[in-house]
């Protein structure tokens, strides 16, 4: 998809808020964000699960291929 990722260990073994990407909107309440207009193609592979919250707005061109599961609410 055209993202470039470093990937590492957790030195000390734990995962918390404060170590994740700031884009997950990790924090004291269950609330999550998501953007409201999907910009990318996206493919969502046999072996995962996705989910997204609506009204959501598909640019043109886009394409959303579905292997595994796709939830909208």
């Amino acid at each position: 998809m055209g993202d470039v990722l470093d990937v590492s260990s957790v030195s000390d073994g734990t995962i918390t808020p404060a170590k994740l990407a700031s884009t997950l909107v990790l924090d004291d309440t269950p609330i999550r964000t998501n953007v409201n207009t999907l910009d990318n193609s996206v493919t969502i592979a046999a072996n995962q699960n996705a989910s997204v919250i609506g009204p959501i707005a598909i640019s043109s061109g886009v394409t959303i291929t579905v292997n595994g599961a796709l939830t909208v609410v």
